[in-house]
């Protein structure tokens, strides 16, 4: 009677076949999380400029609020050593309160391109004329 230690082959196949489909799944969610992290910066980014933009039209004054055309905010940096640049598409609408002389609703839209899809954020607020 012969006995012999170890794994045939096949039992060696079965292991590797699925170690490697473990491994594809590991990478898989990891790109997936990579992505998810990106868009929720780009969003953040995004609603730091609308807000930054909301500021910059209330520090106008209640009288100088008004809409503008289409601009461009590029946003630089490096990620793990690769320089990249985002730009951000922002229009600014202001509407006086047809009622209420003293408030204006003010909405700053931005746009960006995300690959293949047009993403957009927009951010809010009602400003009341100071007494």
């Amino acid at each position: 009677m012969r006995t012999t230690r170890g794994f045939t082959l096949v039992e060696t196949l079965v292991a590797i076949a699925l170690l490697v489909i473990l491994m594809v799944f590991i990478l898989t969610m990891f790109s997936t999380t990579r992505q998810a992290m990106r868009l929720s910066e780009n969003h953040t980014n995004a609603a730091f400029l609308g807000r930054m933009v909301l500021n910059e039209v209330y520090g106008a004054g209640f009288d100088n609020m008004v809409s503008t055309s289409k601009r461009t905010y590029s946003l630089q940096g490096v990620n793990e050593g690769n320089p990249w640049v985002m730009n951000f598409d922002y229009q600014v609408f202001v509407q006086a309160d047809s009622v209420y002389n003293d408030k204006k609703t003010v909405w700053v839209t931005i746009e960006w391109q995300e690959k293949k899809d047009k993403k957009k954020v927009t951010v809010e607020t009602v400003y009341v004329k100071p007494k």
